[in-house]
């Protein structure tokens, strides 16, 4: 397994890279937002006690203190970048319509919010990183737009 993790503006972003045949990450919960941004592979994921199926590209956004488990399927590895973040790091205003969106459907898989979270990714893996940073920031806003949106 792979894992990098980089700190911006109040959000913890890791870039995870698993070919791990058994892994599954147990019902737990966080005490911040987590958006998880599905870039290869397949999970069964359970949030809240609801059982979802999803293939990448896609996003997994939980709401604070959502109970969730994560378990990749075996068959192809699993890429994944995670967002944790306080409500104080969203757009102030958007963040009660972005807290509400996570309540009505944590699974988001749209054309707009998949590219966004494509080019998350790539800035992540950039070895320059640091040049990126106005960058990132700018896409992790237009993605919490475009989740905060997504059932208007």
């Amino acid at each position: 397994m792979y894992n990098f993790t980089y700190n911006l503006d109040g959000i913890t972003y890791t870039e995870t890279v698993s070919n791990d045949k058994e892994e599954f990450y147990d019902n737990h919960c966080h005490s911040c937002f987590e958006l998880i941004l599905i870039e290869n592979g397949k999970v069964n994921t359970v949030i809240e006690g609801k059982s979802y199926s999803v293939s990448a590209p896609c996003v997994i956004a939980l709401h604070p203190l959502y109970y969730h488990s994560l378990s990749p399927l075996k068959n192809c590895p699993y890429i994944r970048t995670t967002l944790m973040f306080q409500k104080e790091s969203l757009p102030s205003e958007i963040a009660d319509v972005f807290s509400a969106s996570l309540k009505k459907q944590p699974i988001v898989n749209l054309p707009t919010v998949n590219a966004i979270s494509k080019k998350i990714s790539q800035i992540l893996s950039d070895k320059e990183i640091d040049k990126y940073v106005p960058l990132l920031h700018a896409k992790s806003v237009e993605l919490f737009y475009e989740i905060a949106l997504s059932d208007e």
